[in-house]
């Protein structure tokens, strides 16, 4: 009989970023060109088959705002990985990506008060964008001094690296970072070739949307989303 695991993933990034997107792209290959603000946390899940492993991701989509600090210390510690989300047209959104980082890190700590070291995943979306505003090895230096080596450019408009980013993801935690310790997998829009073990997926809640517009900082670049 395959053997069956379950990992509660975590989004974290800027509103406007396309958190939403990936999701509904992953899970209901999916695109909406309408905004919606995440308000506290949604849950969807996605089962990946890879290596007679049936894995059951619970991919949790956070608010890019004030709201996230309605996400305590408990919900952190149950977390398996955490998957951080810049808009590659948006530089303010990446500069952002240092705050996300420092504050997950102060939340995901263990019963016993000592930081819980998770798996991360660096996703710069909107890779479909003509305007470029974050240089890559920029994101590549980042990574590197936060140890940080899974980093890939998607566009869930397009579905580019979307399947491919969360089944490395669920890999590196499956095996362990000793599996992965000396490779660094940095991709940049290129076309995406993999995408064996995605089989089915679920939407097992969503709470709580509202409309807002986007964030001004990043509201001239719309036409990626």
């Amino acid at each position: 009989m395959d053997e069956t695991k379950q990992y509660k993933i975590i989004l974290v990034g800027d509103t406007s970023v396309g958190k939403t997107s990936i999701l509904h792209r992953l899970v209901f290959n999916k695109f909406s060109e309408e905004y919606r603000s995440t308000v506290g946390a949604d849950f969807l899940s996605k089962t990946i088959y890879q290596n007679n492993i049936i894995t059951q991701l619970q991919l949790w989509d956070t608010a890019g705002q004030e709201k996230f600090w309605c996400l305590t210390e408990v919900f952190w510690r149950t977390a398996d990985a955490v998957i951080l989300v810049y808009d590659i047209s948006c530089e303010k959104s990446f500069q952002n990506l240092e705050f996300w980082y420092k504050q997950f890190k102060s939340k995901s700590v263990n019963e016993d008060g000592t930081e819980k070291s998770l798996p991360i995943l660096v996703l710069g979306n909107k890779s479909d964008c003509q305007t470029r505003a974050v240089k890559q090895e920029d994101v590549e230096q980042w990574c590197k001094e936060k140890n940080i080596k899974l980093h890939f450019e998607v566009s869930a408009k397009f579905s580019n690296q979307i399947k491919e980013s969360v089944t490395k993801l669920t890999e590196y935690i499956t095996e362990g970072e000793k599996e992965l310790e000396n490779s660094h997998y940095d991709v940049y829009g290129e076309e995406e070739q993999y995408s064996s073990g995605l089989l089915k997926s679920g939407k097992k809640s969503v709470k709580l949307h509202s409309e807002t517009n986007r964030s001004e900082d990043c509201s001239s670049f719309r036409c990626c989303k």
